[in-house]
């Protein structure tokens, strides 16, 4: 059964101030991301319906390389840290 999952990513490689790159994000599936940044950091954050945590993190990662290829992903909060859980094996 699909539940949400809220998570933000930590990109490197875009600028995510950029319209065109919000724009590309949802063209590429990104309508329940949120686009934004700090001082020196680049940030989008996801509200993403999944069957799972893993799921939800591999699609949302996937819209934005389709939305901008170069962009690398270096970290991840959760909304909820026992969606961490899941990714430990069992």
């Amino acid at each position: 059964m699909a539940r949400t999952y809220g998570f933000i990513l930590t990109l490197r490689g875009v600028d995510t101030s950029s319209p065109a790159f919000v724009d590309a994000v949802f063209e590429a599936g990104g309508d329940d991301a949120s686009v934004g940044g700090g001082f020196r950091r680049e940030e989008v954050a996801f509200d993403r319906d999944a069957e799972s945590f893993d799921e939800a993190v591999r699609s949302a990662i996937a819209c934005l390389r389709t939305a901008a290829p170069t962009t690398e992903v270096i970290g991840i909060e959760v909304d909820d840290p026992a969606d961490l859980a899941q990714l430990l094996p069992a």
